[in-house]
């Protein structure tokens, strides 16, 4: 087999094994767990519609697949490109697809300070061979019988998540105003 990257937008929804086979009218395979935490994806680049609820192709992907290879859209990204579009906005812009595509390429490393209940999550994007900081963000808590550290590794990649984004809009909005000045 030959080795592919892909990027795509879809519409999904947590779902379990189950719950997808009963939506197909299907049993589940006597040898797969029926309790199988998954989503239901929808594809809208294509493909035609394998069901009649939906307007485009459907399939099940395991929990740890579908959120290994895919990033959540920050709705209101769309709606402001959107509603600058329909206001005539048709020059040159820096795309949500854009920022949804580097995104998807985003990482993230976590730390916990050590003697602290501090935990730090640095979000990096790699280009070329430089891991490149987007952003750094933490989370901690007052009473060390509170802590944590799968939560607030959780919450510290969240809230980090949310600046890369935002730097990344900076960023590309930076790149392009240069392009579009010439140098």
């Amino acid at each position: 087999m030959k080795k592919y990257i892909g990027i795509k937008q879809v519409f999904a929804t947590p779902m379990t094994r189950e719950a997808y086979n009963h939506l197909r009218g299907w049993t589940v395979p006597a040898d797969e767990n029926p309790v199988d935490d998954g989503y239901l994806v929808e594809y809208i680049d294509g493909g035609k519609a394998n069901h009649p609820d939906y307007a485009g192709y459907i399939s099940w992907s395991p929990k740890d697949v579908f959120e290994r290879a895919y990033k959540l859209v920050d709705p209101s990204d769309l709606e402001m490109q959107r509603a600058f579009e329909t206001a005539g906005a048709v020059y040159p812009k820096v795309s949500a697809e854009r920022i949804a595509e580097l995104m998807a390429n985003v990482q993230y490393s976590v730390h916990v300070v050590p003697g602290t209940t501090t935990t730090l999550a640095t979000a990096f994007i790699q280009v070329g061979s430089v891991s490149f900081t987007l952003a750094t963000e933490h989370t901690a808590c007052v009473d060390p019988r509170n802590f944590n550290a799968e939560l607030g590794a959780k919450y510290a990649i969240q809230k980090a998540e949310v600046s890369a984004r935002n730097k990344l809009w900076e960023l590309e909005g930076y790149a392009l105003a240069r392009r579009f000045a010439g140098e």
